[in-house]
């Protein structure tokens, strides 16, 4: 990916119809659009006489949950790294680095969004990106979006990137010039990377 200079989009439904899994990597209620918590359930018995149950007295969390039926875009996650005021990386959860041995850390932001909006642009498709929010499913009414996730992956501390529409499955998007904004670093050392801005000399 960093030799080549490209990143990797996995197609959405990846994530939802994996397994969930201790590291975090899959998430089955990732892309919910819409939960409710069912408050209570009433159902018909053979003998035609119904029975209530009431959430809190016979009745454990449920909720109702849509989401889309057939997505057809593809989802690259970043980690957005907090700096303190000397620029060191702070508040970084130690889980982040079981994600994978290396990371790819990108220093120049600006110029990586503009290449990679210009890549995908080049290969007919269109991107959203943006912070990930985190909500409680088990408390949660309401609407979500795609950049909605629980709050069990909040230690992701995710940035997404969305492109599509796509019906190919797993797409690589060229990023030309990614070595010149990024580079390469052991996932264990995150926490204690520290940036430095060099100064411009005066003109004389």
């Amino acid at each position: 990916m960093f030799e080549n200079e490209y990143l990797y989009f996995s197609f959405q439904k990846n994530f939802r119809e994996q397994p969930n899994d201790q590291i975090g990597r899959y998430d089955s209620r990732d892309g919910n659009l819409y939960t409710a918590q069912i408050q209570w359930i009433e159902i018909q018995l053979p003998d035609g006489t119904t029975q209530k149950f009431e959430r809190g007295i016979n009745l454990g969390h449920a909720d109702h949950s849509e989401n889309l039926e057939d997505p057809q875009f593809n989802i690259c996650c970043l980690t957005i790294c907090p700096l303190n005021e000397e620029l060191q990386v702070t508040g970084l959860s130690d889980r982040v680095s079981e994600l994978g041995d290396s990371a790819l850390v990108i220093f120049n932001t600006e110029k990586f969004y503009d290449t990679i909006e210009k890549s995908i642009s080049d290969m007919g498709m269109k991107c959203e990106m943006r912070p990930v929010k985190y909500y409680t499913y088990k408390e949660h009414n309401g609407e979500l979006s795609l950049f909605h996730k629980d709050v069990e992956f909040s230690f992701q501390n995710e940035f997404r990137i969305i492109v599509g529409p796509n019906l190919k499955g797993d797409i690589s998007v060229p990023v030309p010039g990614l070595k010149s904004m990024s580079f390469i670093l052991e996932s264990t050392r995150l926490s204690s990377l520290r940036f430095h801005i060099a100064r411009t000399p005066p003109i004389d």
